[in-house]
């Protein structure tokens, strides 16, 4: 895993939850709350960030009050997951395929997004979507 130090990176990050499926009543997440969606690599291109990659958009949560934000945000309709990031590192120990990185958007502060660049294989791409889920566990506020 690599990381954009330009930025502090918290010890922990939130993602939304925008679809029912994603996370089951028994609080298990599936790997779809963490598969990007198809075109982002090309928008990371056409803006001029590397690495150019597929990405989903997370939260960095530098403090308690990030919580109650990403809950209010309209792609968190089904709730909030939290990851450690200690945990992100494991999932990719052995890749270096994800990158992090703090990205600014819309005036969140706290916005940043998880990507996965396109030099990393598709099977490792689900495998590593697999690893995140498996860490993740759903955010009450």
């Amino acid at each position: 895993m690599t990381i954009d130090d330009s930025s502090p990176i918290p010890d922990r990050l939130l993602r939304g939850l925008r679809k029912k499926d994603w996370i089951d009543a028994a609080g298990f997440v599936s790997p779809d709350a963490f598969t990007p969606e198809k075109g982002t690599d090309v928008a990371r291109s056409q803006a001029g960030h590397d690495p150019i990659g597929e990405e989903i958009s997370v939260n960095w949560e530098d403090d308690e009050s990030v919580l109650g934000k990403t809950l209010a945000q309209s792609n968190a309709q089904h709730g909030v997951v939290r990851l450690d990031v200690a945990d992100v590192r494991k999932s990719d120990s052995a890749h270096g395929a994800l990158h992090c990185e703090r990205r600014e958007m819309g005036g969140n502060v706290h916005h940043g997004n998880l990507v996965f660049p396109n030099r990393a294989p598709k099977i490792l791409q689900r495998m590593l979507c697999s690893a995140l889920a498996l860490h993740a566990k759903r955010a009450e506020g």
